[in-house]
């Protein structure tokens, strides 16, 4: 039987390296800056921060069903035919700043906090040569 050698380790930051929280009261004070950007980008759908949250919320709900139909490939699909798909916004402007709206979501709409063993985790990788 061939020995096979670790050339590398991938982690998916979410739960691997890091714990990650959320609730509505966090994700309902992140809303404002998410109004904001869409604002900047002339794409304000005139809703209140409350409702904005509740369309976000309704939205990324029906992006976890089309990433597990495999229907949703990409944060520009994701905001423009999920989140923000009902809101006589351009499509095609919502889709252009989709990697935008998505790290926004990604780094407010969660609390992250690096897991106490993820420095001794990856000091040993890298001792071991898994850099």
């Amino acid at each position: 039987m061939k020995s096979t050698s670790i050339l590398a380790v991938l982690f998916d930051m979410g739960g691997t390296l890091e714990d990650i929280h959320f609730d509505d009261a966090l994700r309902l004070a992140a809303t404002p800056g998410l109004k904001q950007l869409l604002a900047e980008h002339d794409l304000d759908p005139g809703l209140d921060v409350p409702s904005l949250y509740a369309v976000v919320k309704a939205g990324m709900k029906s992006t976890a069903y089309g990433v597990k139909k495999l229907s949703l490939n990409c944060p520009r699909t994701c905001w423009s035919e999920y989140v923000l798909a009902n809101q006589n916004l351009p499509s095609d402007r919502v889709a252009a700043i989709g990697e935008e709206l998505a790290f926004y979501y990604e780094m407010h709409f969660f609390q992250r906090t690096l897991r106490p063993d993820a420095k001794e985790l990856i000091e040993t990788l890298f001792a071991k040569g898994l850099t």
